[in-house]
């Protein structure tokens, strides 16, 4: 006897389960599963993507010896898988399970393919703006390139600094030409001692 279970889960996980077991009288043999992603497993195997087409949203198939269960799944309802499909479904199940033929999907992506996977991620998205490349170099010497607004801001901060140079100038004047009596204050107070002792 055999358990098999195969399952396309397109809308939640997105991922394709396999499971298969050998099952004698006297022993069970090891349970063999594999999980791969929906998007990887379709470049080795692309009927997957056809039996999940439009509004299907999952074909499972188990089998427990004689016993099976077998569906096509809609949001709002279920039927019964054709037996040409159920021997695709045993037949792939075998060869993932038992010959291992794609298990080479399921090793760690390497570095690059991470990177691409990133770039793919956050820069190739088609809804997305096409990202504007800036010369920020070029705009710095733009700003610095004299213009008519830049050159009537430096007028009047010009005529500003002039401005505050002449009141500067007439306040400094003011007190250079301004002679103040000097008072010494401590003859002044010795002279009043000198007074009160009298």
């Amino acid at each position: 006897m055999e358990y098999i279970k195969f399952h396309i889960d397109e809308m939640d996980q997105e991922f394709v389960f396999f499971e298969y077991r050998e099952v004698t009288e006297d022993t069970k043999g090891p349970l063999i599963s594999r999980a791969f992603p929906f998007s990887k497993i379709l470049e080795r195997e692309p009927k997957i993507q056809e039996l999940v087409a439009g509004p299907i949203i999952g074909i499972y198939y188990e089998q427990r010896g004689s016993s099976t269960v077998s569906e096509r799944q809609w949001i709002d309802k279920r039927e019964t898988l054709e037996p040409d499909l159920i021997d695709w479904i045993i037949t792939l199940t075998k060869k993932v399970c038992i010959e291992e033929v794609y298990d080479e999907l399921l090793k760690p992506p390497t570095i690059d393919e991470q990177v691409e996977d990133f770039i793919k991620e956050f820069f190739e998205e088609g809804d997305s703006e096409p990202l504007e490349q800036k010369d920020f170099l070029a705009e710095f010497f733009e700003e610095l390139e004299p213009s008519e607004e830049n050159n009537s801001l430096a007028t009047s901060l010009h005529e500003d600094h002039t401005s505050l140079d002449i009141l500067n100038k007439r306040i400094e004047d003011r007190f250079n030409n301004t002679s103040l009596e000097t008072v010494d204050f401590l003859a002044e107070f010795f002279e009043q001692l000198d007074d009160d002792e009298v």
